[in-house]
């Protein structure tokens, strides 16, 4: 029994090693695709530090060399742009939050009143709408004196973002259904094919001696990966299901 689980282990071991090296290395060819100079410039203009980005993270995890000098360049001209004033001041008409911790101590009060004032802008009734058909979630940046007039038209422009994201996620569920029953259509043909090929193996012949061999190893490959495929799909599938569940709870609190 116990050289039974060794063996087990054994194999099972350097199985889940060789899964890991594997993901990493998918991981780390994402990793090389991606323009970390732009990439740090933008985590800098969401007013965030590199330290806290989930991008970042995962590939140093996947022990991807990255590119530091890049990245620093990239971070500092973002923060640059982040810090200047008329930058402040779009980001609050946007009804978005200001990391005054990434500017000049000494210029953070002015900063401050830049963006309180394209909050006024953003806050104004004639907006709210507009604002929640844009998709942005609400921040709570508007003063008392404005938030519930604002929130009345932004609720409204909410649902109907919510609404619109509901029909095409469902689409997106559906023109999944239809490729997962194309490519089980393919899968179908080619293990009718494999069947087809062992039925007509030479019973008396070696493995190495099976002139379909190499056939029979090609179909069973690509149907591996169909099912792969098709289960990708059908997480994808899942995802959307949430996502269309969330945005209705998020409806039904609107009301």
């Amino acid at each position: 029994m116990r050289k039974k689980t060794l063996i087990r282990w054994m194999i099972l071991l350097p199985l889940a090693f060789l899964q890991a090296s594997c993901a990493n290395w998918l991981i780390r060819q994402e990793c090389k695709n991606i323009n970390w100079y732009q990439h740090s410039y933008d985590v800098a203009m969401e007013g965030r530090r590199l330290s806290g980005d989930d991008k970042i993270e995962r590939c140093r995890k996947a022990e991807y060399d990255l590119p530091e000098t890049q990245m620093d360049l990239g971070f500092k001209a973002g923060m640059t742009n982040y810090c200047k004033p008329e930058t402040v001041y779009v980001t609050g008409r946007k009804g978005e939050e200001f990391n005054t911790e990434l500017c000049d101590p000494g210029q953070a009060n002015y900063l401050k009143q830049r963006h309180k004032e394209g909050v006024y802008i953003y806050c104004a009734v004639d907006n709210g709408f507009s604002a929640g058909a844009s998709g942005r979630k609400y921040q709570n940046l508007c003063p008392a004196g404005m938030e519930k007039a604002f929130l009345k038209e932004y609720n409204r422009g909410r649902k109907k973002w919510l609404n619109a994201m509901v029909e095409e996620s469902q689409k997106e569920v559906r023109r999944i259904d239809r490729e997962i029953l194309d490519t089980q259509r393919e899968s179908m043909t080619l293990e009718h094919r494999l069947n087809l090929l062992n039925l007509n193996r030479p019973v008396t012949a070696a493995p190495n001696e099976d002139p379909a061999l190499a056939e029979r190893d090609r179909l069973n490959t690509e149907i591996r990966r169909l099912s792969d495929e098709v289960k990708h799909k059908r997480s994808r599938q899942s995802q959307l299901r949430q996502k269309i569940k969330d945005y209705k709870v998020e409806m039904a609190g609107l009301d």
